[in-house]
């Protein structure tokens, strides 16, 4: 073999040794890296199958040992911003989609622009957005421009009395007149400690029954003993015209006249024999057969049924 032939062959050979240990020693990347020891790169760490735990510095990470030639290098990860069919809102890779809603507007979960309801200190109306603001207005209550409810007060066909918001519909009552629950001044009738007489207003406070009769200035029912010509029974007034003596009764006509005796006037209804009975005011005749029974149930002929002797 000559000088020539000799010195190609040996380069061939130490070309070939070296290739293969700068393949060995260089950084492995893709499916290079995988099929070097079967390790794993999480993130920005490398997972070994001996179980070390080694952070990539610039990029790259030892594949097998202590040796920093040995290095798989990580790609770069490059976040893709997601703003499809969202015009505001976050994109995913910290940015936004869009601009920034405008006035009234907020932007939703969806990534769109809506109306934003403006209720804050609000009870009531609208919300500037089609809706209303709650919880709303009780009956007859208004909803104010500021949101607030406020009574209405209620004096439609009124001219006195309470307007339903604690004030008042019209001003007070000519004298002699008094609001009346629909709101009109009409006559005040004037009975108060009255029992009888005009009212003031065209009516009566009352009646007084016979033979009372009113006594209009104090509206009160009055009496008048009726004694004319009587001197004994009842005056009218739950009073008497005066009594008789013993022996006496007053007759119907309020005269003192000898009772007791048939035919007679009772004696404050009783009369002086047994075969007498007061009835109706004057002793009468008793105990025979048909006539009206004595006292005590007595007859002097048959017996006593059903008041009379039979």
């Amino acid at each position: 073999m000559n000088v020539s032939v000799r010195f190609a062959f040996g380069w061939l050979l130490a070309s070939c040794w070296l290739a293969a240990c700068a393949i060995s020693h260089s950084p492995l990347r893709g499916d290079a890296a995988a099929d070097r020891a079967s390790d794993r790169v999480v993130g920005d760490r490398f997972d070994p199958p001996d179980g070390r735990d080694v952070t990539a510095v610039d990029g790259v990470v030892p594949v097998d040992g202590p040796d920093a030639s040995d290095v798989v290098t990580l790609p770069d990860i490059v976040c893709v911003p997601n703003c499809a069919g969202r015009a505001c809102g976050d994109d995913g890779c910290g940015g936004t989609c869009g601009g920034p809603c405008g006035g009234g507007m907020t932007c939703n979960a969806s990534g769109m622009c809506v109306c934003a309801p403006n209720c804050a200190g609000r009870m009531c109306g609208p919300d500037g957005c089609g809706g209303m603001c709650g919880p709303g207005c009780a009956t007859g209550m208004t909803c104010s421009a500021s949101g607030t409810c406020m009574c209405v007060p209620n004096c439609a066909g009124r001219v006195c009395g309470p307007d339903g918001c604690g004030g008042m519909c019209g001003g007070p009552c000519p004298a002699g007149m008094a609001c009346n629950s629909g709101g009109m001044c009409m006559c005040a009738r004037n009975c108060t400690g009255r029992m009888c007489g005009p009212d003031g207003c065209g009516g009566m406070c009352g009646t007084c029954s016979p033979p009372a009769v009113c006594d209009n200035p104090m509206g009160r029912c009055v009496c008048t003993p009726n004694c004319g010509g009587r001197s004994c029974g009842p005056d009218g007034c739950g009073g008497s015209c005066g009594g008789c003596s013993v022996g006496s009764g007053c007759s119907s006509g309020g005269m003192c006249v000898r009772c007791g005796g048939g035919g007679e006037p009772c004696c404050s209804g009783l009369c002086g024999s047994l075969s007498l009975i007061c009835s109706g005011g004057m002793c009468a005749s008793c105990g025979d057969m048909g006539e009206p029974c004595c006292l005590f149930g007595y007859c002097s002929s048959g017996r006593c049924m059903s008041g009379r002797c039979g």
